[in-house]
């Protein structure tokens, strides 16, 4: 079993949990297209348990998960195979089964929640945000449940940390020359975590203008617009937030508001406030997959109006409407995957299946032969193709075939165009 991940950015190792789900997987099974449907079951399932969880102890209608279940970038980042998008599952089971112990106090949530809380750091270090916000948060409002289960919380706890000691004592000993790096950007980039929940910021993966590729592109170009108004749905989220915490410290808790709400509120204010701390201290900010820690606290934040709209009548279609909206670019960036082929961009590429079938057919050239590529998905990433063929079919070679030159490159000149093919040059 392998003892760390990947070396970060900062010099520290990426934990090594990841790596353990992926070695699992693959002593059963090296197809990799079973790997991408299981992983995304999961993460979906995963997402709409916590979510769940969360809602009902938030008091607010279970619809609204379906504000997050429609997330393009959940749709995006639950089908990568990578390391850091399992922090998305795992918030999800943290956050929920805390909120679940809180509101219905038993052994197997806190069980569940000491488990998935400490396991984040085993995926990446900036999940440090959420188990400190809700390590601070049990400190104040969950002492009574978790001194009930302490002998349970406690063993949970020296499991994991067990498991976790080849790593942590590797973390303990690397020494980087970055230090920190403050930056403003930092500080404020939790702020925008509205994002993860909105059509905003997709040309990140599919580039400029990307909605001109698509079925639709005015309205889908409208409805990325509409869709920022998750954005003043999180900020009015922390202002209600806010005031609920000021409430409860200068007068008492408001009587409309249910105790058990307005102390979530509060952590989703603490997970926000800490990621605040520690991505202005560590320069972090512009990658959205910086929230895939975090993103249960804009969730929850979003709720709070979202919810009151639900209670009015005239505004209890506010929260379909926006999720008919994600609903519609999701389409659009599914056909859009699918006609194309993926993307030319770094932060996407071909799609998996298309990128297979090129190292099946590379594995059935005639040995000796030699490739080339102009594809600076390739030149820059050269790597991953070079595990796709490990990972691929073992194909019969004609070794006694003339070794020919291939030549790899994208299947059309147009620049929407992401599939990439395999050519025998003469």
């Amino acid at each position: 079993m392998a003892t760390v991940g990947l070396e970060g950015t900062h010099g520290f190792p990426y934990g090594p949990l990841p790596t353990w789900l992926y070695q699992g997987f693959l002593t059963a099974s090296h197809d990799l297209r079973s790997l991408v449907v299981a992983r995304a079951l999961a993460t979906m399932g995963l997402v709409a348990l916590g979510s769940w969880w969360t809602a009902s102890a938030m008091g607010v209608s279970p619809w609204l998960c379906l504000v997050a279940l429609v997330s393009p970038y959940l749709w995006l980042y639950a089908r990568l195979i990578w390391d850091n998008s399992f922090l998305i599952p795992l918030s999800a089971l943290a956050v929920g089964s805390y909120a679940r112990a809180l509101a219905r106090p038993s052994r197997a949530m806190v069980f569940v929640a000491v488990c998935a809380t400490l396991l984040l750091p085993l995926i990446h270090l900036m999940s440090l945000a959420l188990v400190l916000a809700l390590g601070a948060h049990a400190i104040v409002f969950a002492r009574p449940t978790f001194w009930r289960y302490r002998w349970t919380a406690l063993a949970s706890a020296i499991a994991v940390l067990a498991m976790a000691a080849p790593y942590l004592r590797i973390v303990a000993a690397t020494r980087t020359g970055g230090g920190f790096h403050p930056t403003w950007e930092g500080f404020g980039f939790p702020l925008l975590g509205a994002r993860w929940l909105s059509a905003s910021g997709l040309d990140y993966f599919f580039g400029e203008s990307w909605q001109a590729a698509t079925f639709a592109p005015a309205a889908v170009t409208l409805a990325g617009f509409v869709s920022c108004f998750i954005y003043a749905f999180v900020w009015a989220g922390m202002g209600l937030a806010i005031l609920s915490a000021w409430r409860a410290h200068r007068l008492h808790p408001s009587a409309d508001e249910p105790d058990l709400r307005a102390r979530l509120s509060w952590l989703a204010l603490l997970i926000v406030a800490a990621q605040c701390l520690l991505d202005g201290l560590a320069g972090a900010s512009g990658h959205p997959h910086y929230y895939n820690a975090t993103w249960m606290a804009f969730v929850m934040l979003a709720w709070l109006p979202l919810g009151s709209f639900l209670e009015r009548a005239r505004t209890k279609w506010i929260p379909g409407a926006y999720t008919s909206v994600l609903v519609f670019v999701l389409v659009a960036l599914i056909v859009r995957v699918r006609v194309w082929g993926g993307t030319r961009g770094d932060h996407y590429g071909p799609t998996l299946d298309n990128q297979l079938e090129v190292a099946e057919a590379i594995m059935t050239a005639p040995a000796g032969s030699k490739m080339s590529t102009n594809v600076p998905h390739y030149l820059q990433f050269g790597h991953g193709l070079e595990a796709l063929i490990r990972l691929a079919p073992r194909a019969a070679k004609d070794d006694g075939a003339t070794p020919v030159r291939l030549l790899l490159h994208y299947a059309s000149e147009n620049p929407n165009e992401g599939r990439v093919e395999l050519r025998r040059m003469p």
